[in-house]
């Protein structure tokens, strides 16, 4: 798999991805929450593979 692109924010801000995770599907707000266990594990694997901006 190929790396997610970075770009910094400002001019000394952090440095992140190009691409965000949109993490608002994870609450309760589309429907019942999945359990802790399962949305853990999504947020471990998507840093994993290099997701590094996360828009909660």
């Amino acid at each position: 798999m190929a790396a997610l692109l970075t770009r910094k924010l400002g001019k000394h801000g952090p440095e992140v991805t190009g691409l965000g995770l949109g993490l608002m599907g994870l609450s309760a707000f589309y429907g019942p929450a999945k359990p802790d266990s399962e949305r853990l594990a999504l947020l471990d694997k998507a840093y994993e593979l290099g997701a590094r901006n996360w828009d909660t």
